[in-house]
Parts: C-alpha cells; structure tokens; sequence
C-alpha cells in the first residue's frame, strides 16, 4: 500500500511506535521566525514553500486573506508512511494527519503512543485528499487559524522509509521545525532593461577618386648582346697504346667523325668488349666514352663511375630542370652494382618511381666492373641519335 501523509503534533522518544519517518507526501516549511520572506512556492496555487530532510518532504501552504484558514500541500518521496502534527514534540501534540494505505485522517495522540484510532473530530479540517504522481504522494488538507501564531507556528513531522504501517521512524526521520505562516517571498528585482545603443554615426564618404595614372613611358629594346668569338678546336689528345683485356673482341669500329684525334674530342681510354673513341668527364666521378652512330644499330656508349655511391644518369625534358626526366640509375654496390629505369616528377625522394617503360629508346642496358670500376653501357637507337 501507499504510504500515509499524516499531519502530527508530537515529538517521539526511541521507544514509541508511531514515528514521523512515513512522511511520503508531506514537505514541510523549515524555520523562518517571525513573520519574514519565504520561499517562492513552486505550486501556483500556495504562497511559499520549505523543504524538510534534504528534499524528502515539500510543504507548500498559503494564508487565506482574511487570514482566518490556512491551506497546506504536502509531497514526499518517502517510501511509507508520512506524519504531520502542530506542536513542538509528540507528547505536547492534540492530534495529527496520518496518511496510511492512501488514506489520510486525522487521529488523536496520547503521550508517545501511537494513534492508531482516528478522531471524529475534524478541528476544522476540510479538504482533505491524497494522490499519487510521478513517483511522489501529494497530501492537501485546510485548517482554521485558531489557536495558532501565525508569524511562527511549531509543528513536528515523522516519516518511514519503506513501512505503510504505523511503527518507529526510520532513523533520522522525524524533525521539529516552525513556519511563518503570514511571510510573503520576496519581490523578484525588475530584470536590467538593455543599455541603450550609442547613435549611429552618418556614413563617411567615400573619398575622392584621384586621376588615373598614366602608362609609363615605353623604353628601346635592350639590343641582343654580342656573340662571343668562337674558340679554337681542340688539340687531340694521342691516341693511347691498347690493353689487352680478357673481354670477348666484339668491337665496335670508330664510326666517321669520332675517330681519335677528332676536334674537340678526347681519345676515350676505356678498355673493354666495345672500342669507344671519344670521352667525355661527367660530374659526380663519372667519364663518358662513346663512339659515332653506326648505321643500323645507332650510338654504343658507356659511362664509368668511380667510387660505390648509387649515380643516376637522367635525360631532362626541360633545359636546367631536374624534372620532369626519366633516368638510368646505377644502385650502390661495392660488389653486384645493378641498373634499373626511373621516372622523376619532383625532388622528393617519393617523386622518383622506377618505370621499366621510360626510355624505351635505350637498348642493352648493362652494368659491368672493369678494373675495380662500374661501367654502365647502354646502346642510344639509331632513331634516338640526333
């Protein structure tokens, strides 16, 4: 059954049955003093309210205008039964509102007994109702005002947490407290109206255009500047004496215009399966030797590299730019030096990807050690040769 919302006029001792700890729809007004401010009831219908046992119990209540009747709204959280009785303890109590298995009614007290026997007295009271909402006991009853100070008034409440039946109050479940029943709240501060806004300065106008101004003045184109004299050809450097080499003598002969001793030609020095008849020194260590281009077959040329760091030789597809080109790369190898094709589209490290079809132009891609050195050999298409 629901817990009972009971009005009560007595303080119990630790022995009496009937404690304040089933105040399950009650909340009571905590003590105010004489006639003061009150808190602002949140019920609509009542004038002020207080909370009692950290929000356990709400009284709501409101004074009748010609002050002669007073109406209380009690709601409870608690889980039995709820007492409500005017006084300042228990044995100085006449009666009280005990609200047992949804049924509120007022019973007379005794001492520290408890009333288990309702009075056919009513005092006055009228109105008196419970419901149940939202998980709370709501309790309403009115009451005349005889008797009773209205600026401080003494009253007792008791409650239990989980009994619907009239027995001790759970633990801390009973207090004594005193309202005023004549306060008012408080007069809410009018809300700050907004500052009012500063005047809207007039428009600044627009400044005056100034004139255009005028195209400068063309200048004479700067004349191209003077050729330089065209140098001398190159002495020939004396062909070396051969070596003899254990490689396979498939040489290739000097094609016309590059024999050794050609101007402007060094006599390539490289001694290996392909007779080479120019050089040519290369950055980065590296001395280019080739040969002319040989009908059918195109230009066989040969690049040695000193030193183990991985060297690339790239063809650019723009004069003085890295990329985009496409490349031959040498690995670093102190032993099994290999070749392989790239593609360059930038100068990050994630820009250079190798690309088996670059360079298709380039034949017979080798890389061989001749006498401690690298030599990447590759053969330029007759096609490709201009």
């Amino acid at each position: 059954s629901k817990a009972t919302v009971s009005v009560l006029n007595w303080t119990p001792p630790h022995t009496h049955k009937l404690e304040p700890a089933a105040m399950r729809s009650l909340a009571l007004l905590a003590a105010v003093g004489t006639a003061a401010a009150c808190t602002a009831s949140s019920d609509a219908a009542y004038t002020c309210m207080q909370s009692l046992h950290s929000g356990t119990i709400v009284v709501h209540w409101k004074l009748s205008a010609d002050e002669t009747a007073v109406s209380f709204a009690a709601e409870s959280t608690a889980g039995g039964y709820v007492a409500l009785g005017f006084g300042t303890r228990m044995a100085d109590s006449t009666g009280a509102i005990i609200t047992q298995d949804s049924t509120p009614a007022l019973h007379d007290v005794v001492g520290h007994q408890a009333p288990t026997v309702a009075t056919s007295d009513s005092v006055g009271y009228t109105e008196l109702s419970q419901t149940e909402d939202g998980g709370k006991t709501f309790m309403k009853f009115t009451r005349p005002t005889d008797g009773l100070t209205l600026s401080q008034v003494s009253m007792i409440t008791a409650y239990h947490s989980s009994s619907g039946s009239l027995t001790y109050h759970s633990g801390s479940g009973r207090s004594s407290f005193s309202l005023p029943l004549n306060a008012v709240p408080p007069t809410p501060t009018p809300p700050t109206p907004p500052p009012t806004p500063p005047p809207t300065p007039p428009p600044t106008p627009p400044p005056t255009p100034r004139p255009p101004t005028p195209p400068p003045t063309p200048q004479p184109p700067t004349p191209p500047p003077t050729p330089p004299p065209t140098p001398a050809p190159l002495t020939p450097v004396p062909t070396p004496t051969p070596v003899s080499t254990n490689a396979p003598s498939t040489q290739t002969p000097a094609p016309s215009g590059t024999s050794p001793g050609a101007a402007g030609c060094a006599q390539s020095t490289l001694q290996s399966g392909v007779s080479y008849a120019c050089e040519l020194e290369m950055g980065g260590g590296g001395v280019m030797h080739f040969g002319g281009v040989v009908a059918g077959r195109g230009r066989d040329v040969a690049l040695a590299i000193g030193g183990t760091d991985t060297y690339t030789l790239a063809w650019a597809e723009q004069v003085g730019a890295m990329a985009p080109a496409s490349a031959l790369v040498v690995d670093a190898s102190a032993c099994c030096p290999d070749v392989r094709r790239v593609r360059i589209t930038g100068k990050s490290g994630a820009a250079i990807t190798n690309d088996n079809t670059a360079l298709p132009g380039i034949k017979d891609v080798a890389v061989t050690t001749v006498n401690g050195q690298r030599v990447l050999s590759f053969r330029i298409a007759e096609a490709q040769t201009s």
